[in-house]
């Protein structure tokens, strides 16, 4: 393979990424507002979501907020926005309801 078809083939994978982790935290920050894709407060981890000063609602909304920023900072600074999403991915995966894994 050439040079410049695999640029080319490394562009395309590149943008493909990009988009979905542009697409993808938009959406679900948004779904945190309507609850159409699934309910987000069942997703919260009880010892969490105890500490909370607020509803699991609110906590999800705020999340959605962030979700949405983060898949705007994808779309305009990648690499900063990518390690945000990762970030965040990260969060959620070790403060994960022990019940769902």
């Amino acid at each position: 393979m050439k040079t410049e078809d695999k640029n080319q083939v490394l562009s395309q994978v590149f943008n493909l990424l990009k988009y979905t982790f542009v697409i993808v935290p938009i959406v679900a920050g948004a779904d945190k507002f309507t609850n159409v894709l699934t309910n987000w407060e069942q997703y919260i981890n009880p010892s969490i979501g105890d500490l909370l000063p607020f509803s699991g609602a609110t906590f999800m909304m705020i999340a959605g907020v962030i979700e949405i920023i983060a898949g705007i900072i994808v779309l305009r600074k990648p690499a900063i926005g990518g390690k945000i999403v990762v970030a965040w991915l990260a969060v959620i995966a070790l403060t994960g309801h022990k019940t769902l894994v």
